[in-house]
């Protein structure tokens, strides 16, 4: 019992210190959720600055953060060490991305929002039926989802994609919001060479310089280049 007890007060000061550091300015309710939008965000000296000359009617959003936890049958994932309090600072990871307001957008739109794995058997198919909904492009995060952009395996998803016109939304880099199943090389941007050969329009997001990652030009064992 007593063993417990420290564990239990260890895990209390885990969870107020990555509180404490991870304490949105905002609190932990979502001010963007709330009709109307609160004014100190309204006003904003940056949110103006940020629209100033552009015609808000021209732009389209179509960068969001979807998790799915594998409950319908679809395949999806997620580290059962962000569903642990032995994770504190993973756990309210989650709880902060839950919060967010992408599932409740995908549940009014089902039809736009769709997981397209490329190594699906139906892949082409998935893709194709996302176009028709209205999607304009897929967004990939390959370390977290475990799919290597440069794998063959991803080939008749691209020719699919050049076909459609359909750009790609990739993260690349290390990545710190989702913890993977330590497959960090995934995001490395030399594999967006093989979508490129196919002709595919990319997108890369976030590559940007926290370390270091093998230059797959000069092959494994030798010094990596900074990305």
């Amino acid at each position: 019992m007593r063993r417990r007890g420290l564990l239990l007060r260890f895990a209390g000061l885990s969870m107020a210190g990555a509180a404490y550091r991870y304490w949105p300015e905002d609190g932990f309710r979502n001010p963007c959720l709330l009709d109307p939008l609160p004014k100190n965000l309204r006003k904003h000296d940056l949110v103006h600055s940020a629209w100033e000359g552009i015609d808000p009617a021209r732009v389209w959003d179509c960068h969001t953060h979807l998790i799915g936890t594998g409950d319908s049958g679809s395949g999806l994932w997620v580290n059962p060490q962000m569903q642990s309090l032995r994770n504190p600072i993973q756990w309210l990871q989650r709880s902060f991305y839950l919060n967010a307001y992408a599932a409740s957008l995908a549940q009014a739109h089902p039809d736009r929002f769709e997981w397209v794995d490329p190594y699906r058997e139906d892949a082409v198919e998935a893709l194709q039926d996302a176009k028709s909904n209205g999607a304009r492009a897929v967004k990939w995060h390959p370390p977290a989802q475990g799919m290597d952009p440069a794998s063959p395996l991803c080939d008749p998803f691209y020719q699919a994609a050049t076909g459609l016109d359909m750009p790609l939304l990739v993260h690349a880099g290390p990545e710190l919001a989702v913890h993977g199943g330590n497959m960090e090389d995934f995001g490395n941007p030399l594999r967006l060479r093989r979508p490129l050969e196919h002709g595919v329009r990319i997108m890369v997001a976030q590559c940007v310089p926290l370390g270091q990652g093998p230059d797959l030009d000069v092959g494994p064992g030798l010094p990596g280049a900074f990305f």
